[in-house]
């Protein structure tokens, strides 16, 4: 069949929805917009590549176009915690600017004082002393209550102290300081040893010697003690005279009685040493006198007997020089033994005779 003939042929039937007759069947798809034009030269052969074109595009022509693939979406990635907040930076520490060399120099800071070192606590009040008998027991039970009460403490506290109570006793008194000192002498020692100082709670006068009745003035001087002085009865609580006058105040004319170291705390020329403190020197004295020793010393000086108080005493009281260095002679005796001078009166004065040196013929 001639290329012309099939041209006319396609045209017409693609026109009537019909295939063409004797052409190639290329199923039951109708495209009526599809025209297929004769070729201007009737001549002109077709090819059989442009057929076979022809015959693969028509099939793709009549096709709906498939719809895009569809992509899958992508899995979501699995959620990742937020990372933990930063700890805050810490502030900046503001770094005083240096200063320029045209800035003016910086005030200096006054320098405060140092506080004044703190005042150290004052010390440990003294112990209350032991109580004492009551007033309200009869005169004549008092001293045996004293015993009963005092008695077995004090005992232990010689025995302690290495002492015995019935061991002789001396004693010592300093006016200006107030103090009593009371020595024991033990039994296997050759010498005294100090046992206790009591502050004396009341004593009236001034330095110097006792001269008359009635002059409210405290003695010095050396004095003995025996049975007899001691006064269970007083009406200070106890007490003991202390020999005023003596061989010098007598030699001296000097007068008055009764000077005392007895309990309470008033006094009028003697030596008050309160109510507990008079029973432990009371009972000591008791058992020293009953054990064997025929009196005990009582020395009263004005002060301590040393070379500086004496030099300022001699311009303070320059009368009374004479008479505290005899004074003094005792005080030095006692020191450098540590035993009671003997002590006799010549020519209205003290002679004093330290323990252990030759007596003269």
């Amino acid at each position: 069949m001639g290329s012309a003939r099939l041209s006319d042929k396609v045209r017409v039937g693609w026109m009537i929805g019909k295939p063409p007759v004797g052409s190639l069947n290329f199923g039951p798809l109708y495209f009526p917009s599809l025209m297929i034009r004769r070729l201007p030269s009737a001549t002109a052969p077709v090819s059989a590549a442009g057929i076979i074109l022809l015959v693969c595009l028509l099939p793709a022509c009549g096709k709906k176009e498939p719809p895009p693939p569809v992509k899958p979406a992508p899995a979501p990635a699995e959620a990742t915690p937020p990372p933990a907040p930063a700890p805050p930076a810490p502030p900046a520490t503001p770094t005083a600017p240096l200063p320029s060399p045209s800035s003016p120099a910086p005030i200096p800071t006054p320098t405060v004082p140092p506080m004044p070192a703190p005042t150290p606590p004052a010390p440990a009040p003294a112990p209350l002393p032991p109580p004492s008998v009551p007033d309200t027991v009869p005169p004549e039970e008092r001293l045996g209550e004293v015993r009963k009460l005092r008695t077995p403490g004090l005992t232990t506290q010689l025995r302690d102290a290495g002492f015995t109570l019935g061991d002789p006793i001396f004693i010592r008194v300093f006016k200006e300081t107030l103090e009593l000192e009371l020595w024991i002498k033990p039994k296997s020692a050759p010498t005294y040893r100090k046992w206790k100082t009591w502050p004396i709670a009341a004593m009236s006068g001034e330095l110097g010697p006792k001269n008359k009745q009635g002059d409210r003035q405290a003695p010095e001087g050396f004095y003995q003690v025996t049975a007899k002085s001691l006064n269970p009865r007083s009406s200070y609580h106890l007490s003991f005279n202390i020999g005023y006058p003596n061989a010098l105040d007598l030699a001296h004319q000097r007068t008055g009685n009764f000077i005392m170291v007895h309990g309470k705390a008033v006094s009028i020329g003697c030596f008050a040493m309160t109510d507990p403190v008079i029973e432990e020197i009371y009972l000591m004295a008791e058992a020293a006198l009953k054990k064997g020793q025929s009196a005990f010393a009582v020395h009263v000086f004005p002060f301590r007997m040393t070379s500086e108080r004496l030099l300022q005493a001699s311009e303070e009281h320059p009368s009374l020089l004479p008479f505290w260095l005899d004074l003094r002679q005792g005080y030095n005796a006692f020191e450098s033994t540590q035993q009671p001078p003997i002590i006799k009166v010549e020519e209205k004065r003290y002679r004093i005779t330290p323990v252990g040196t030759p007596q003269p013929s």
